[in-house]
């Protein structure tokens, strides 16, 4: 069994405003160096240490939870 996917090797750079190991995506990729454990939600939770040492960690349930919004932006460029 591979290690890393086929696809891992990278891609031909046409930007050279990119740094090296870079491409320029105009889609959705998702980027991914293995097959991505299945993990049951009663057992996910998210978890955040501060520079104190403060823990703050979140269920599953706890962040389905929380409002969600939908954001729409128009580019300035």
């Amino acid at each position: 069994m591979n290690v890393v996917t086929r696809g891992f090797s990278g891609r031909l750079r046409w930007d050279d405003r990119l740094p090296p190991g870079q491409y320029l995506a105009h889609d959705f990729p998702v980027l991914s160096a293995g097959a991505t454990p299945l993990v049951p939600t009663d057992m996910w939770t998210f978890t955040v240490t501060t520079e104190l040492g403060v823990t703050h960690r979140w269920t599953w349930a706890d962040l389905m939870r929380l409002h969600a919004e939908d954001v729409t932006r128009t580019s300035t460029v």
